[in-house]
């Protein structure tokens, strides 16, 4: 699939003037095309593994606090 390529500003060459009417226009003084923007960064196959991993430990030390929980509550409900 070919990348698709979007006009953009960097933030230090965009300037907002005022015009004759009063209203703000937002002018770039360098424009160009660059790649489009994704909300999810690229990442590296390492970083995309620590960050699995941490998800994983985290999931199971909330399997592992649930089940305290409930051998705890099953304890104390015993006649």
């Amino acid at each position: 699939m070919p990348a698709a390529y979007v006009l953009l500003c960097d933030e230090e060459d965009f300037s907002i003037t005022v015009d004759g009417n009063g209203q703000q226009t937002g002018t770039c003084a360098a424009p160009y095309y660059g790649p489009l923007p994704t909300m999810i960064p690229e990442i590296s196959i390492d970083e995309g593994i620590q960050i699995a991993a941490a998800i994983g430990g985290v999931w199971c030390i909330g399997l592992i606090a649930r089940l305290l929980i409930r051998a705890g509550q099953q304890e104390y409900q015993r006649p």
